[in-house]
Parts: C-alpha cells; sequence; structure tokens
C-alpha cells in the first residue's frame, strides 16, 4: 500500500469508527499528526510485520467460518482437515490477519496491550462472558510482559469454578485433533474487585484483550478516555536511518522505542527502513545509539508530532571515521511546535 492509500483509510475508517464510538473526532488529529502515523503504519503493511505466525488471521478466519459456515470455501470438506492456511483458505487468513493494521479498533486494542495500561478485566470478561451466552466466540489478543510478543486466541466457553472463571479457547497452534482429547484454558481469580491472570497463558502471555468491537476502546483499561485518547491518536514519535546501521533509541523512562519484527516479514527495506517509534505524547529527552563500520555515511531523521501540530522534524547525515563506529545523541522533544529542540552529540 501506499502511503496515499493509507491515509484514505485513515480518513474513512478511522474517521466512521471514532465518530462511532464517540470518544474523539477526526478533526481533532492535525494533519501533521496523521502524517506521522501513516509513515509508522506504510513500514509496518509493506514490511509484512502482521506475518508473524499467522494466528491473528487463523482465529479470525475460523470466526468466520463459525458464524457463517455457508463462506467455506465448497472445495474443503472438512475444515480440521485444513493442514495449513493454503488457498482458498489462506486467503480468508490472510485478509483477516493484515487488517488488524488499519482496522482502528483491532490496531487500537493491540496498541493499549503494549501500553503497560492497567488492564479492565472485569469489564472485558463480562464481555466475552455475553458473547458466549449469545452463541457467538470471543476473539483475545495475547502479549508477553515487558518483552512484546503477541499471540491470538478465541474463547468458545467458559466455566466458573470456585474463585476462578476458566475460558476454554482455541489456539491455533495446536492441530484439530489435539482439541478431541486436550482442552486450552485461560483461568482468572474473580475472587476480588480487580480480577486478574492466574498464571500467564503458554507460561508467558501475562496480558489479555478482548477485541470485540463491542467494548470501546477505553473499557479495555483502568483509566479515562482521555488518556487513551491521547496515548493512541495523541502524538507519535519516530526514529530512522537511511543506512544498513545498528538503531538503539531509549526515552526518558529508559524504555526502548519500539521497533516491528516477525519472523517472516519483508527484509526489503522501504524508505522508512530501521525505524523506532512510540505512541503517546513526543515531548521529553531521548538517548540514540548509531553503530556501523568505519567509512559508512548515515542518515538520521527523527519526526514527531502532537495534537499541537509537527514538534520535530530533524536530519542529520554523519560518517564514521575509523576511531568511532558508534554515535551517540541526546534529543529534547519540547511539548508544543513553539517549543525548542535540542540535539547533541554525547
Amino acid at each position: 500500500m501506499t502511503e496515499e492509500e493509507i491515509s484514505r483509510v485513515l480518513r474513512r475508517d478511522w474517521g466512521n469508527y471514532l465518530s462511532q464510538q464517540n470518544w474523539l473526532a477526526l478533526s481533532e488529529v492535525p494533519n501533521a499528526l496523521r502524517e506521522v502515523i501513516v509513515k509508522q503504519l506504510y513500514v509496518s503493511i509493506n514490511q509484512g510485520t502482521a506475518t508473524d505466525g499467522h494466528c491473528f488471521g487463523m482465529v479470525h478466519a475460523a470466526n468466520e467460518y463459525f458464524r457463517d459456515p455457508d463462506r467455506v470455501p465448497t472445495a474443503v470438506e472438512d475444515l480440521s482437515s485444513v493442514a495449513s492456511p493454503a488457498a482458498p483458505i489462506g486467503d480468508t487468513v490472510d485478509f483477516h490477519h493484515n487488517r488488524q493494521i488499519l482496522d482502528p479498533h483491532t490496531w487500537g486494542a493491540w496498541m493499549l496491550l503494549y501500553g503497560g495500561f492497567e488492564l479492565d478485566y472485569r469489564t472485558q470478561l463480562a464481555a466475552v462472558r455475553g458473547a458466549i451466552d449469545r452463541g457467538e466466540v470471543a476473539g483475545l489478543a495475547l502479549a508477553t510482559w515487558p518483552r512484546l510478543e503477541g499471540h491470538a486466541v478465541l474463547a468458545y466457553g467458559y466455566r466458573d469454578q470456585q474463585e476462578e472463571l476458566i475460558l476454554d479457547v482455541y489456539d491455533p497452534n495446536w492441530p484439530a485433533e489435539y482439541y478431541q482429547t486436550h482442552t486450552e484454558e485461560i483461568r482468572f481469580d474473580t475472587g476480588g474487585d480487580r480480577p486478574q491472570l492466574v498464571s500467564p497463558y503458554d507460561g508467558r502471555y501475562s496480558r489479555v484483550v478482548y477485541v470485540g468491537s463491542e467494548l470501546r476502546l477505553p473499557a479495555l483499561v483502568r483509566t479515562g478516555a482521555e488518556v487513551v485518547a491521547r496515548y493512541l491518536l495523541g502524538g507519535i514519535i519516530t526514529v530512522l536511518v537511511t543506512s544498513s546501521v545498528s538503531l538503539r533509541v531509549v526515552d526518558s523512562t529508559g524504555a526502548e522505542l519500539r521497533r516491528d519484527t516477525a519472523d517472516h516479514m519483508s527484509s526489503l527495506p522501504t524508505e522508512y527502513s530501521n525505524i523506532r517509534y512510540r505512541y503517546g505524547e513526543p515531548k521529553g529527552d531521548y538517548t540514540i545509539q548509531v553503530a556501523g563500520t568505519a567509512g559508512t555515511r548515515y542518515t538520521l531523521e527523527i519526526d514527531g508530532a502532537s495534537r499541537r501540530g509537527k514538534v520535530i522534524d530533524r536530519q542529520m547525515t554523519n560518517t564514521f571515521d575509523p576511531e568511532t563506529t558508534t554515535h551517540e545523541f541526546r534529543v529534547t522533544v519540547p511539548d508544543s511546535p513553539a517549543g525548542h529542540v535540542t540535539i547533541r552529540r554525547l
């Protein structure tokens, strides 16, 4: 997809979604901010960073066929016999897997999952139970913490057991015959005011978000709608280099800025290769480390915007000499376009 095509999707789908959700208007997001968001989404889409395992696409293809069996391709006699997501099943899997980047609700749910907010499991579990009671299944996004790895499953049943709620889930990492003798479970302790996971799912996924669209995004976390709006569409900063060098960016809290990775992503660079990014207000101090080999010339680009407009847009070109193959910079980003940007070499 081109940046213009992504921009049209944001104006059309995200604008309609936000209006329906009634918690933020797209008009509150200035063009400068949308342009930086489009840049980050462009890299994710064109480098295929949603292709890691196809778990999201597999569970939502399964959900589609569960809700409407007539959509199962006529060439497929038994879905449980499909060993891999090849065509025509694979086309449905790919559609659902790739849409998670541009679908505003799914994108927002993933971003909140990765955002470190306290999750509101009481509200989410009520919605999951409601979906199952209606004869539906419930899509769940999972993440490790603090190292961010994602997964997706479908909840199709639940059991109340003393002070626990046990969700029976379909995990696409297991073949169909596995479920003839086994049940995969996610267990929540519901004995207190705030339900919590009893233990990480599969020994590592310690955060869970329900991705059903009937829940507004702010309902997923224990914070106000304005906090969610400031995080998701309040600002973004991106840092990238245009050569084959190593890049590391750390914010003032010591957290490293995200880099999209996936086992099966394309290794072909976009014009925005090697990008690091962070959603939320971009203001603050950042430490940037660039490492390479002697004689390598690179351009470092820093781009950031908030609801108040563009707050930083800087480019620097440098060359490594034989004695120094690591460059380190300290960047201070102001909270408004009128503020003063400072960049100094350490």
